[in-house]
């Protein structure tokens, strides 16, 4: 007769040993933290879906499309037992240098973070494979509420900005996950506060888009629209984008736990150096990406993570950033882009022009609503010429 007390004896020791091996490793490979939590019913999934169900997820329509699955992590494997979850800090850097033009957020300044932590989750699924385990990887993709479950695994707490805060490293991290049908042992939820009697963030947001007790309106966030949104940028928060020309950072610099020249943010340079990237983009810089077409602008932006929004998005925010940084040398590269296959770029350049509100800008407009052809960028371009 098989001794079940037995083998549940065996399990935990070799589960044990498995879980050791895995938080050595993640911390030999430069993780802020580690932590497991089983596999199963998330539990503040019913946030996640009233946030949903506010229509805050803007035209991010995958994430309602997969709610269901992001509720229990059992849904994500048949054999799912345990989740593992890490947190790779990356530097803060310093502020932009004068004259640049645009700005890019931290974590995507240097090289592409989902290959960063997606090489960390390889060399510890390694580990899990010795022993014969089936896993799945997540870096920020996939049907996981990785902040939730980075606070059930006991790694920290989601802040009023609704990032994951690590104590030492602040919001300035980025997870990943690993589902594997090995059963370890859980750490315990993480249940401080760290936010307290803080709201920094909620002020010192440029668009009001984060509300206490209810969390972040992609509608009205920065990052959101520079970053997941492939769509006209909203006429009202234009000028709000001032040099932001991938993500925002301000809800993350004013917040106490961010690591200024701390150690904090000296161990994650030396622990990941290929996230330490350059976040300002001079004028010319932005005047040169504004005429690469599809391909070669992919090129240019291969090693970093700011291909993923693809030209249409990118090339619109640099119209926009270029009307805020109001030299008048970037009414050459905004006529041109009126010019575009693409009516979004073209509508934004518009407004870029219409900013500059130069004798050359408006020549260029004058022109332009002569010839286009859509309705929309025509309205653009009729808006921009009432600027004079």
């Amino acid at each position: 007769m098989v001794n079940l007390n037995v083998i549940r004896y065996h399990m935990t020791v070799n589960g044990a040993a498995i879980k050791s091996r895995l938080v050595a490793r993640a911390r030999d490979l430069g993780c802020a933290a580690v932590g497991v939590t089983r596999a199963g019913p998330v539990p503040d999934h019913s946030r996640f879906a009233d946030w949903l169900a506010r229509g805050w997820a803007a035209d991010m329509g995958y994430l309602a499309r997969h709610a269901d699955t992001r509720s229990d992590t059992r849904r994500l494997a048949d054999t799912a037992r345990s989740v593992i979850v890490v947190a790779v800090p990356y530097p803060r850097t310093a502020d932009p240098t004068e004259g640049a033009a645009g700005t890019v957020a931290a974590l995507f300044g240097g090289r592409d973070y989902h290959k960063v932590v997606g090489s960390i989750l390889n060399d510890l699924a390694e580990i899990l494979a010795v022993n014969d385990s089936a896993c799945r990887r997540f870096v920020d993709t996939g049907p996981v509420l990785e902040r939730s479950l980075a606070v059930t695994a006991g790694l920290g707490a989601i802040g009023h900005h609704t990032q994951l805060l690590v104590p030492g490293f602040g919001s300035r991290v980025t997870l990943g996950v690993l589902v594997t049908d090995l059963e370890l042992e859980p750490d315990a939820p993480f249940t401080q506060d760290l936010c307290g009697d803080c709201r920094a963030c909620l002020g010192a947001c440029p668009t009001a888009a984060l509300r206490e007790g209810q969390g972040l309106n992609a509608r009205r966030c920065l990052s959101y629209w520079t970053t997941a949104s492939r769509q006209t940028i909203p006429l009202e928060l234009r000028s709000l984008v001032g040099g932001r020309l991938y993500g925002c950072d301000t809800c993350q610099v004013c917040c106490p736990h961010d690591p200024r020249s701390e150690t904090a943010s000296d161990a994650a340079t030396r622990a990941h150096p290929e996230l330490a990237g350059d976040t300002a983009r001079d004028l010319d810089t932005l005047h040169g990406l504004l005429t690469l077409g599809r391909r070669p602008l992919a090129r240019a932006l291969a090693p970093s993570a700011m291909g993923w929004i693809g030209r249409t998005a990118l090339l619109r925010t640099i119209c926009v950033v270029l009307g805020n940084h109001g030299h008048p040398d970037s009414a050459a590269p905004l006529a041109a882009a009126l010019d575009d296959r693409d009516p979004i770029i073209r509508g934004h350049a518009a407004w870029g022009l219409g900013e500059l509100n130069t004798p050359e800008a408006h020549a260029a407009l004058g022109a332009a609503a002569a010839s286009e052809l859509v309705a929309e960028v025509l309205e653009e371009i009729q808006l921009a010429r009432a600027r004079k």
